[in-house]
C-alpha cells in the first residue's frame, strides 16, 4: 500500500483526470502540483481512455503512456473520490471498471510512488482488445478545453 505521509500523495493521470479534463475540475481544490510524466503501458481509445500496464514494466522497449503526475493534499479524501469516479471497489475488484495500482515514476533523478487506475472492464466483461490502441500513448483532451497553467510545472521536482 502506498505510504500516505501527512495526507499528501501522488496519482498518475492520463485521460479525463489530466488538468483541463472533464473529471479534473472535481479535484482542483486538492491538487498541489502537476508535472508531465510517463509510465510503461498501453493506452486504448474508448468512450474514455483505457490503460493497461505492461507486464514487463521495466523493459526499455515497453510502450509508454504519457500523462501527468499530480500531488494532492487531503489524499485519503481524494482517493475515495477518485475510486468512485473510476468505478473502483477495493473490496470487489472483479466488479470494478478500473483497479487502483501502485507504480514507480522516475522524474529528474527522483522516484515517485503513485497510484494509477488500470482498466479492468468489470473483471473482463468488457474486453480491452475491442478498442483501438492509441499508438502515441497520449490521450488528447478536447480542443475546447481550457488548460490551467497554474497547476503544471514542467521538468520540475514535485517536492515543495
Amino acid at each position: 500500500m502506498l505510504k500516505e505521509k501527512e495526507d499528501v500523495g501522488y496519482v498518475f493521470v492520463y485521460g479525463t483526470l489530466k488538468c483541463g479534463g472533464g473529471l479534473a475540475v472535481g479535484f482542483d481544490e486538492y491538487r498541489m502540483k502537476s508535472i508531465d510524466a510517463s509510465i510503461n503501458g498501453v493506452l486504448y481509445k474508448g468512450p474514455f481512455p483505457l490503460l493497461k500496464l505492461n507486464e514487463d514494466g521495466v523493459s526499455p522497449h515497453a510502450s509508454k503512456v504519457y500523462g501527468e503526475l499530480h500531488k494532492f493534499c487531503n489524499f485519503k479524501e481524494v482517493i475515495k473520490l477518485m475510486d468512485q469516479a473510476e468505478g473502483y471497489y477495493e473490496d470487489n475488484e472483479d466488479f470494478s471498471l478500473y483497479v487502483r495500482r501502485t507504480v514507480l515514476i522516475p522524474i529528474n533523478g527522483h522516484i515517485y510512488e503513485a497510484y494509477v487506475y488500470e482498466f479492468n472492464g468489470y473483471g473482463g466483461q468488457i474486453k480491452i482488445n475491442d478498442f483501438k490502441k492509441i499508438e502515441s500513448g497520449i490521450w488528447e483532451l478536447p480542443k475546447e478545453t481550457v488548460f490551467d497553467e497554474d497547476w503544471r510545472e514542467d521538468n520540475e521536482e514535485m517536492e515543495g
